[in-house]
């Protein structure tokens, strides 16, 4: 029987089934907690009143929701290169759902199940299997964005992942720009709502504070690296503009 692996105490386990039924068995030698992890049938049989024990406590002491407590999002991390992917994460730092936000991405979350893993692992996972490669030019952008519910995690979040996701690419593809920026959940459910990623949603505000003519969802399938290079040229638009209209002294900050 397959299960999740839900508190690790000494040499036990308490790993809840599917269906949200838990059992007491013997926890193996590097088993942590979220761990996707198979157990004997055996198990229930043999210690029942264990068993039993167990699942009272455990019940007793998460409000008879342990199940729905790990399938809880608590973070949402999203991932854009032009592929834009979307890792739901629950308290215990473990992939609880895979979302694509657009075709390209469909493919990629296909080739590499990540589900169950830690973020840290699922994003290495991701970022290094192959499948962004074609997107990832000289010079190209990846921009991550979390959303969190614990506000206390947030900069430990945003570290893990910048050490995970630069560990895993940026060896392999040294002209990569990295980005890395925490949003509320006001932005994710505007970016919901236009279909698209915090990440994309967030740049293309970007760009149409320099165009505010612009209707973003003609850029929707754009690159980070497209989009941006939208945002420079309106920019610089902008600014001789405002030069040859001799309004104003048009200082830029950097």
């Amino acid at each position: 029987m397959k299960g999740i692996v839900f508190r690790i105490g000494g040499a036990n386990a308490v790993v809840m089934l599917t269906g949200g039924n838990f059992v007491n068995t013997r926890a193996k030698s590097g088993w942590q907690v979220g761990d996707v992890v198979t157990v004997s049938r055996q198990t229930r049989s043999r210690k029942m009143w264990a068993v039993l024990a167990a699942c009272f406590a455990l019940a007793i002491s998460l409000g008879f929701g342990g199940y729905t407590l790990y399938y809880s999002q608590e973070t949402l991390v999203s991932i854009d290169v032009n592929p834009s992917i979307e890792l739901g994460i629950n308290r215990f730092d473990r992939v609880i759902s895979v979302t694509a936000r657009n075709p390209e991405a469909g493919r990629i979350i296909n080739a590499a199940p990540v589900k169950n893993m830690k973020y840290t692992d699922a994003v290495a996972a991701l970022v290094s299997g192959g499948g962004l490669d074609p997107y990832l030019a000289s010079d190209a952008f990846m921009l991550f964005t979390v959303q969190t519910k614990n506000a206390d995690k947030q900069e430990a979040l945003l570290s893990n992942l910048q050490e995970a996701a630069d560990a895993a690419v940026l060896p392999h593809h040294q002209n990569l720009n990295t980005e890395y920026y925490a949003v509320d959940a006001q932005t994710v459910s505007n970016a919901h709502r236009h279909g698209m990623t915090a990440g994309k949603y967030s740049i293309l505000m970007e760009l149409q504070q320099v165009a505010p003519e612009i209707d973003i969802s003609e850029y929707s399938h754009c690159s980070i690296d497209e989009i941006k290079g939208q945002i420079e040229m309106h920019a610089e638009n902008g600014k001789h503009g405002r030069n040859s209209g001799g309004a104003g002294h048009g200082n830029a900050h950097h």
